[in-house]
């Protein structure tokens, strides 16, 4: 500090006082006073800007940006996901058709509805023979076979062709008439039974087509009908049950629905039954559901419209096994009447062509009336 001496104020001993210059005094700072770097801080309070809320503001902005990540990544992968279920679904029936049930060959048919008659008319052209344990076991110019027509499940009335020989192709362009009204035809299959004819031994079945038959079903022309090995089941009929499938590509979810059965085989005293259902779910051999519908006591035609469902992955479809059995409940266990098979080994060919079109169909119910075969298993 510079000081000036002034000679008005020197006291009388002649010395002077100095008083410090006005211009040269430092300026005091109030506790209280803001200055302008720290306007910008007092905006916010002192104790959000220090730990640990510093902390926990950070990390609740980086969650929500994490929620918001995978909710965007959740809403793509469903857009994407419809087209890939569907891609999933046609290469299970793809799979599936690699793995259907085998044929020993096929028949060429004609059919003919007389509504003014009420008679309906088979013209069978020609069967051929596929299957290598006949075709390249047996001598052809030994072969000879002939077949019969019936009207399933009336198995006492048939129309019967003649018999051709030496071929594994054989042509008979013959017409079978049966009288048989439109509404009658939906309690009806067309049956072609194939014989083996020998010489010396009793005449053997070995093959069976089957046609539904039904205002629906009914497709007058020209055809092909796929012959499987014979079966004995349809010599003693055990019943029909209506079967209703559905397969959702979202949930991934295998429903089958159980509608009813009809003239269903008598297994107690008096001419009736106390029948019931249980559905079984295999995939790849592995039991992955089972259920059962309520007993329904002593009938012969119950109804039931229960629903079941189960979780089968599109890309599994295809080696699926669905069985559903119908049992007659006793006091003691149960007693079974028949079955009807779908998915990988489907035991009749209308269980076959309701599985595919519920594959070729997803999320829209396929229903169908099935005569019951002896249980597989």
């Amino acid at each position: 500090m510079t000081a000036v001496i002034d000679p008005a104020a020197a006291e009388p001993g002649g010395i002077a006082v100095s008083a410090p210059s006005p211009q040269s005094t430092p300026a005091v700072v109030e506790p209280g006073s803001a200055t302008p770097e720290s306007g910008l801080l007092e905006e916010l309070p002192d104790s959000l800007l220090q730990p640990p809320y510093l902390y926990i503001c950070v990390g609740a902005v980086a969650l929500l940006l994490l929620l918001l990540l995978i909710v965007t990544v959740l809403c793509i992968r469903r857009l994407m996901g419809a087209g890939s279920s569907r891609k999933e679904v046609q290469a299970a029936l793809r799979e599936k058709k690699s793995k259907v049930r085998k044929t020993l060959g096929e028949i060429e048919y004609i059919l003919h509805y007389d509504y003014v008659g009420a008679s309906l008319s088979v013209e069978v052209l020609t069967i051929h023979i596929t299957d290598p344990k006949i075709v390249q076991r047996e001598d052809e110019k030994e072969f000879s076979c002939y077949f019969r027509v019936y009207l399933y499940p009336d198995m006492n009335k048939w129309k019967e062709s003649s018999k051709q020989s030496k071929t594994f192709s054989p042509s008979f362009d013959e017409t079978f008439t049966f009288k048989v009204v439109i509404d009658d035809l939906d309690k009806k299959q067309l049956l072609i039974r194939i014989f083996r004819h020998h010489k010396l031994l009793r005449d053997v079945a070995f093959g069976d087509a089957t046609l539904q038959m039904g205002k629906k079903e009914l497709k007058p022309g020209y055809a092909k009908l796929p012959v499987y090995a014979y079966n004995p089941a349809l010599d003693d009929p055990l019943g029909e049950i209506f079967i209703s499938l559905r397969y959702n590509t979202n949930t991934e979810k295998l429903g089958i629905t159980i509608v009813e059965c009809k003239n269903l085989k008598a297994l107690d005293w008096g001419g009736t039954s106390d029948p019931y259902v249980k559905v079984l779910c295999r995939v790849q051999g592995k039991v992955v559901g089972k259920e059962k519908t309520k007993v329904m006591p002593r009938t012969l035609n119950p109804y039931y419209n229960t629903p079941f469902s189960f979780k089968v992955s599109p890309m599994k479809l295809g080696q699926v096994d669905l069985q559903v059995i119908v049992k007659d409940k006793d006091t003691i266990g149960s007693n079974e009447i028949g079955a009807v098979r779908f998915g990988l080994e489907p035991d009749s060919a209308t269980a076959e062509e309701q599985w595919d079109s519920m594959i070729a169909k997803p999320k829209r119910p396929v229903s169908e009336w099935h005569h019951l075969m002896p249980s597989a298993d």
